[in-house]
């Protein structure tokens, strides 16, 4: 039979592994070079981490039988599988959720928004997570017993339908990924504003909007969701979902990360790129 466990983990780990190249590259210019850190920069690292949590758990349910066809699995190999990715799903969505708060953050401190904007930037991505953060709420709580979810043969239990799931994931999705498109579109339309040539226009517009591919990632995922539904081969159906979230995650903090690593590329370089000036983020703030 067909065995997607490895593929999982190949995925897994390489993406988790190129994020955490940027984000130390990051922390290195913040730390280091500039020798300021912000709240971005914290955010960022516990993303790193909750990524590293997930991919965890995944390889746990892998080993357990994840990724192979359900009838191949013995019921504590199935019980299992099905009980780690469930223990994956948290940081699974919060290595989605955080890092987009460090965008957020990020943005604060660049792009000195006006406090209205401000507030703005941080109610559309705090309410995007915390509806985000439903998904979990409603697979933990869907079934009575909760262990009625891994023990699908036991005899007493009941458990909703699970198109509460699946379409409260799908909308909540559609959202996060309307969100993630606002937080690329907000930062080139505050530096088409920037009193800069074209070309420096463009190279910030394109760094700092970089989470426009994580609208993308969070579109496709939504595509996956419906897999829930094949609850007589999840262990095997499901595998696109959380190889998909991770994606999400990983280009979300790799985004996050790429703004602020010009110092590092300019050293290696020796010219200047991608950077604008106190001066101009403030001209900016003050004319709203």
């Amino acid at each position: 039979s067909i065995d997607k466990g490895p593929a999982v983990l190949t995925t897994l780990w390489s993406l988790t592994s190129a994020s955490l190249l940027f984000v130390l590259a990051r922390l290195l210019v913040r730390l280091r070079i500039l020798q300021k850190a912000g709240w971005d920069d914290i955010l960022i690292t516990f993303s790193i981490i909750l990524s590293y949590i997930y991919d965890v758990i995944l390889t746990i349910a892998v080993k357990s039988g994840y990724g192979r066809q359900q009838s191949t699995l013995t019921s504590d190999q199935l019980s299992n599988s099905i009980k780690f990715i469930m223990a994956g799903f948290a940081p699974g969505l919060l290595s989605i959720v955080v890092p987009k708060l460090a965008v957020v953050a990020l943005l604060i401190r660049t792009m000195n928004p006006s406090p209205r904007q401000k507030w703005f930037l941080l109610g559309t991505v705090l309410g995007s997570g915390v509806l985000l953060m439903g998904c979990v709420v409603i697979l933990y709580l869907q079934c009575r017993p909760a262990s009625e979810i891994w023990e699908m043969n036991a005899a007493e239990g009941s458990c909703w339908s699970m198109n509460v799931l699946v379409n409260y994931s799908i909308v909540v999705g559609g959202i996060a990924a309307a969100v993630d498109a606002y937080l690329a579109i907000y930062p080139a339309v505050i530096i088409w504003n920037l009193h800069m040539g074209i070309k420096k226009k463009l190279g910030l517009s394109f760094a700092l909007g970089l989470g426009a591919c994580a609208c993308v990632m969070a579109v496709v995922k939504c595509t996956r969701i419906p897999t829930l539904y094949n609850m007589t081969n999840i262990t095997y159906a499901t595998v696109d979902l959380f190889i998909w979230t991770s994606i999400e995650s990983n280009t979300i903090i790799i985004a996050a990360s790429v703004p602020t690593i010009a110092p590092l590329i300019e050293i290696t370089l020796g010219k200047r790129i991608l950077n604008t000036t106190e001066k101009d983020s403030n001209r900016t703030g003050s004319n709203r």
